[in-house]
């Protein structure tokens, strides 16, 4: 199971996030666990962890970028998924260590492949290997 934490303020985002994530798991076959945030401060302090983090970029209190930064200090494997329109933040999302970044509104095309991208790099992780 693969877990996904969604922060965003907008309910109408959120919703269409949750059910591409359904709709995904349908015609893929996985198995996603949610948990919704509406604000950066409550995802932090919740500190559980998480395979995927869709976040956006102008939350209420502190910036998903900023919010992005202080996970990072504690997770360094959380592939992180910026979804915004905020077009200007796109380099800046790299510094953080970003897998991607949409652009809303969020087409499911466009979804598929970033979730795609993000599970992959979930199996790399969990399948990779060091021989001595």
């Amino acid at each position: 199971m693969i877990a996904i934490a969604i922060v965003e303020d907008d309910q109408q985002e959120q919703k269409r996030l949750q059910q591409y994530l359904m709709r995904y798991a349908m015609e893929n076959q996985q198995t996603f666990s949610f948990a919704l945030y509406s604000n950066a401060l409550d995802y932090l302090e919740d500190k559980q962890k998480f395979d995927i983090v869709f976040m956006d970029i102008m939350l209420p209190n502190m910036t998903g970028m900023e919010a992005a930064a202080r996970m990072r200090a504690y997770d360094s494997k959380t592939v992180l998924i910026f979804v915004t329109t905020m077009v200007q933040f796109a380099i800046k999302s790299y510094e953080v260590d970003a897998l991607d970044y949409i652009l809303k509104p969020v087409s499911y095309f466009a979804f598929t492949q970033k979730v795609g991208r993000a599970i992959a790099r979930i199996h790399r992780r969990e399948t990779s290997q060091i021989t001595v």
